[in-house]
């Protein structure tokens, strides 16, 4: 047995298994070599660790560069959609800029046209009193070209302002009614207008302007589309909104452009739109009005049916109908004071040459006396002159030195009796209310016809 035991020794020898193993059975070469061998093990341990942990790396960054890809895709397509939608936008712009040249140029060569051929004396009165109707159609028509895309560029630029007063709704749709209902006349169309509406009920607070604004748009559309049969303005009460609703016997409007006639621009290239005049701005500006006052407007439509274009706004909570359905109702409009102006003495402050020759026209012979002023401060010393008597200023608010805000605030303070009828062409949101504020009675823009003007001021006296 002794001789079995060195065997024994090296069978529980570790090293030397490993060593018998590879054939390196003698202690010196297991001194020699197992230390090198176990620096090559963990040599390839040490990087076979590199090389998994470069394998995470290399997972990881392709994982990165697959999600960069998937990002640059998308952006990608983002980028080839804008394009898209540039390059439309683009067309659309081009288009309308197109058709409001020609909505600018079209009016403008009727304007000057017929003025020139007025120069010549052969034309029989008639001829004339022709060519100066074609004159006066061509400026309503410009203007409302121009209004039209102030309008627009203020909604762009979000300055248009919100003024809540207390609205008569049955006064305002009445006023519409009377102001159409002669151009749908003149086109042998009906014109009717119903209501369900409460004498009690009729009143909300909102912006009058922008209502009318709203109510212009769809009536003027619905007689410009409609060449036969009419249009009617129904008002009522829908749930918790009051509706009115303008309905119209014209060529209609196909379902899938039902989005694109409220949106900028898109009406100028819409083959419907191109045998009628206009820039196609109004349901546009309708529908931003409409949203700014908590409102909506909905479309019912179809080719060779006529169109309904419903105004809906929240309901005040008194507002009230009656149980039937009330006639049409008609109005005579406004008809002004019974003041004559022939005993009035009315000052004229205008700066502008030709609207104080415009002016003086349309009150000679119908005022006692005249008197004029190029600015404010010169207004205030024909009102501190003794000898001067003025009953009514006509006072324009853009002036040099003085404007017309400061002047009225001045004059009102000198005189409370005064009447101030504010005239002026920069007519901005709110120069209306900033006009009453400074203390004049009244308001009108430029331009103005004679007997607006006339009407307005017989008004300041009722």
């Amino acid at each position: 047995m002794k001789e079995d035991e060195p065997i024994s020794t090296q069978a529980n020898d570790p090293e030397l298994d490993m060593e018998n193993i590879i054939g390196l059975g003698s202690f010196s070469a297991r001194k020699t070599y197992y230390p090198e061998l176990q620096k090559k093990i963990k040599e390839q341990k040490a990087l076979n660790d590199e090389l998994s942990r470069q394998n995470e790396q290399i997972n990881q960054t392709n994982e990165e560069l697959a999600q960069i890809n998937k990002q640059l895709e998308q952006t990608n397509a983002d980028l080839k959609a804008a394009l898209k939608k540039a390059e439309e936008s683009d067309r659309l712009k081009s288009a309308f800029l197109a058709n409001v040249s020609h909505e600018i140029r079209t009016p403008m060569n009727g304007i000057m046209g017929f003025a020139q051929l007025l120069r010549d004396r052969s034309y029989s009165e008639e001829e004339q009193h022709k060519y100066i109707g074609i004159i006066e159609k061509s400026g309503e028509r410009m203007l409302n070209t121009i209004n039209d895309l102030i309008s627009i560029a203020k909604i762009e630029a979000e300055q248009t302002d919100i003024i809540l007063e207390e609205v008569n709704l049955m006064e305002m749709a009445q006023e519409a009614f009377v102001f159409f209902k002669e151009e749908a006349r003149a086109k042998g169309l009906y014109f009717n207008m119903t209501s369900n509406i409460a004498p009690a009920g009729e009143l909300l607070i909102s912006d009058k302007n922008k209502l009318f604004a709203i109510l212009s748009n769809l009536l003027k559309n619905a007689i410009k589309y409609t060449q036969k049969g009419g249009v009617e303005l129904k008002i009522y009460k829908s749930s918790g909104d009051i509706a009115l609703a303008v309905c119209d016997t014209g060529i209609g409007i196909p379902k899938e452009k039902h989005a694109a006639v409220f949106d900028r621009f898109v009406q100028a290239s819409l083959s419907i739109s191109q045998p009628y005049e206009g820039a196609g701005l109004g349901l546009s500006i309708a529908k931003a009005y409409a949203e700014m006052l908590g409102g909506r407007i909905h479309l019912k439509s179809e080719i060779g049916k006529g169109s309904e274009f419903t105004l809906l706004i929240p309901a005040p909570a008194n507002f009230s109908t009656e149980d039937a359905e009330n006639e049409e109702k008609t109005t005579a409009g406004r008809q002004g004071g019974s003041v004559s102006l022939s005993d009035c003495s009315v000052l004229v402050v205008e700066d502008d040459v030709h609207s104080r020759l415009y002016i003086s026209t349309i009150l000679e012979g119908q005022c006692r006396q005249l008197h004029y002023a190029l600015n404010g401060q010169q207004a205030l010393e024909k009102l501190r002159d003794n000898n001067v008597k003025i009953d009514l200023i006509l006072m324009d608010l853009k002036m040099p030195e003085m404007d017309g805000f400061e002047a009225s605030r001045k004059i009102r303070a000198i005189d409370p009796d005064v009447k101030i009828i504010a005239q002026t062409a920069y007519a901005m949101e709110g120069d209306q209310q900033k006009a009453l504020k400074a203390g004049c009675n009244d308001y009108i823009s430029k331009p103005f016809k004679k007997n607006d003007l006339l009407l307005k001021m017989k008004s300041v006296f009722a």
